[in-house]
């Protein structure tokens, strides 16, 4: 069920996601939410990877909006489904797993599926090494 994907992850969590450090931002684009019941929600979707997060926030296809929700793709498993041009993303490790159908064009199909796998691993390094101190003892 998509929506309690998304009911539990609220954006107001989480703290302003408009700036983008470090090119956290690998995919955006419009997809088709698939709800209970074959219920077809046109949504924004960008997905975020970082050196501790792999996230996906979901907007209203309005421009000007609020997120519907944000999943965390740490712990997920995204298979292609073999019955249309579309995704499925499921929660790993559960006896229920709740799951999001998402829907694209074929030709982009690949590339989702790629930013929603957890198998890429980010290139962007936010720490730096720093020199080691050596403490002297005090005599």
């Amino acid at each position: 069920m998509p929506a309690d994907i998304m009911s539990s992850c609220r954006a107001e969590h989480f703290g302003p996601l408009s700036k983008k450090t470090c090119d956290a931002e690998i995919k955006s684009g419009f997809l088709v939410l698939l709800g209970p019941g074959g219920i077809r929600q046109d949504v924004r979707v960008v997905v975020y990877r970082t050196s501790q997060e792999h996230f996906a926030v979901i907007y209203p296809r309005k421009r000007l909006s609020k997120p519907i929700g944000i999943v965390n793709l740490r712990n997920t498993a995204v298979e292609r489904l073999e019955t249309n041009s579309g995704f499925i993303v499921r929660q790993k490790g559960y006896d229920n797993a709740i799951s999001a159908k998402f829907m694209c064009p074929e030709r982009d199909i690949d590339a989702w599926l790629s930013a929603f796998s957890n198998s890429a691993t980010s290139t962007c390094q936010h720490h730096t090494s720093l020199p080691v101190l050596v403490e002297a003892e005090e005599a």
